[in-house]
């Protein structure tokens, strides 16, 4: 005779061990606990965990060793003069060394609590709960790559927000500059054609001679939205890789003579974009090397800035004047919205670690084992290195 099958809830389940305990079912009271642990040994445990990626990964760099301040120190070029040989020795001046200080941000940690006397109920072996457990732990390794990513967008957002402060005379006040923050842009043709001895001005930079206001840094190649957009968005991005090529002061915010070339460059783009170009236009090519961007791409979510409160309330931080410049809501629309990428030099941020290291705390009362996992940080965005951001247009 074919067995019959029994879907068993609870309350059959509880009526079919009274009735198989008899007189002992006096003392025994079954709770949805017990009967769950019954469930899961005769049962199936499945684990369900997706990998998560950190998409800025270039942006990792050592673990610094030794204390956690970093100096940068940058050297300009030299200056190329007439040699004569009646000239004094040891008159010469200091090099000029431009410099930038970065702090350690506060410890962090990441607790990951294991509560055995949970977990073993839902596997058959040793084995079995060991492999879990391991794969409980990358969840400290997956949940770290995540908050780095957002971190290094962050750093990288609160950057641009400074490098767009620029300075101008008070007319009523000669002598005294006051600061504002620049939402202005300006088209490739207008960027390419500036002078490689100009300096584009930012973090508080006086605007004046050779040092022109900060938004000739934004420039202006509409979102691609059909093929005559795409083609032109990758037409920009090549004249600007071109450009950065060629010894030039005006990429960085200090000033310092530099070249990019297209190997040390990578598009950060706003996710959205990407699709557009391979429909539009790299997908009817009969070239894609010829109409490729030539730089590496990263296609990320935001760049630590929208246009919301949080934004806003960081913007007001900033050492402004009232009413110069851009006000915090324009400001928070424009890099919150407006700009969708970024072409950088791919030293622009770098992630340094300056504690790693996991402990494990084991509670044998509670047959609970706590993983803790310390790391210390220090993030650096560089004021001597390349880059362009790139707008739908300005406010």
């Amino acid at each position: 005779m074919a067995l019959q099958k029994q879907v068993l809830d609870f309350a059959t389940l509880e009526q079919l061990i009274v009735d198989e305990l008899g007189s002992m079912s006096e003392n025994f009271v079954p709770t949805y606990e017990w009967a769950s642990t019954l469930l899961d040994k005769i049962g199936a445990t499945v684990s369900l965990q997706s990998g998560i990626k950190d998409h800025l990964d270039m942006f990792d760099d050592i673990t610094l060793p030794n204390g956690a301040t970093v100096e940068e120190y940058i050297h300009d070029l030299l200056e190329v003069v007439s040699f004569d040989p009646e000239s004094l020795p040891y008159g010469q001046d200091v090099i000029d060394t431009k410099k930038a200080y970065h702090y350690r941000s506060g410890d962090k940690k990441i607790e990951l609590p294991v509560w055995y006397s949970e977990m073993k109920r839902a596997f058959q072996s040793p084995e079995g709960l060991a492999s879990f457990t391991a794969r409980m732990l990358q969840r400290i390794e997956d949940t770290k790559k995540a908050y780095k990513f957002e971190a290094k967008k962050k750093a990288l957002g609160v950057k641009l927000l400074r490098d767009a402060v620029y300075e101008i005379e008070d007319e009523n006040n000669p002598g005294t500059y006051l600061k504002g923050i620049s939402t202005g842009s300006v088209s490739v043709d207008d960027y390419i054609s500036l002078g490689k001895e100009t300096i584009i001005a930012s973090n508080g930079k006086r605007v004046g001679g050779d040092v022109i206001a900060a938004y000739n840094r934004n420039v202006v190649i509409p979102l691609p939205s059909d093929k005559a957009t795409a083609d032109a968005f990758i037409t920009g991005i090549q004249q600007i890789v071109e450009d950065l090529q060629f010894t030039s002061r005006k990429g960085n915010p200090f000033g310092v003579a530099q070249q990019s070339q297209p190997s040390d460059l990578v598009l950060l783009i706003k996710k959205g974009t990407m699709p557009v170009l391979n429909v539009s236009s790299l997908a009817s090519a009969f070239n894609k090397e010829l109409l490729g961007l030539g730089v590496q791409v990263k296609v990320v979510d935001d760049f630590g800035l929208h246009n919301d409160q949080a934004t806003k309330d960081l913007i007001k931080t900033i050492d402004t004047e009232q009413g110069l410049g851009a006000d915090e809501d324009d400001v928070a629309q424009f890099y919150g919205e407006i700009v969708y990428a970024i072409l950088t030099d791919k030293r622009i941020v770098k992630y340094m670690e300056t504690l790693n290291e996991t402990t494990v705390d084991i509670n044998g009362n509670a047959r609970r084992t706590l993983y803790t996992h310390h790391f210390g940080e220090t993030i650096m965005t560089s004021d001597a290195v390349n880059y362009v951001v790139i707008t739908s247009g300005a406010i």
